[in-house]
């Protein structure tokens, strides 16, 4: 999990606060570092949750990074790996697991 904030949350970027309504059980925070953008999302209920963020900047063919206490998906170096990609517009709408980081990122 920390690997994930370490890399899309970049010495120097904007870090913002993002209201999810509704939930007292998810914590979101917003990265933008030059061009590119990030959305951590904290789910530490027993239950998913199904999150619909409106963002003030458009996404542009974004991964999803899911990390769950059973682990994240990894390449065959053991490297992070997306969940899936392709996560485009101004609108987000996403499955976060229960107890799980997920980060929805355009930065490379």
């Amino acid at each position: 999990a920390w690997s994930l904030m370490c890399r899309y949350f970049p010495k120097g970027c904007d870090i913002n606060a993002v209201e999810v309504a509704g939930s007292g059980e998810m914590r979101v925070c917003a990265a933008e570092a030059g061009e590119g953008h990030t959305v951590a999302m904290v789910n530490w209920s027993s239950e998913d949750m199904a999150v619909s963020l409106e963002l003030p900047y458009t996404f542009s063919d974004a991964s999803v990074y899911v990390y769950e206490e059973s682990g994240a998906y990894r390449d065959a170096e053991g490297g992070l790996v997306p969940s899936y990609t392709g996560i485009c517009g101004d609108t987000v709408y996403v499955n976060v697991p229960a107890q799980s980081l997920t980060v929805i990122t355009d930065m490379q």
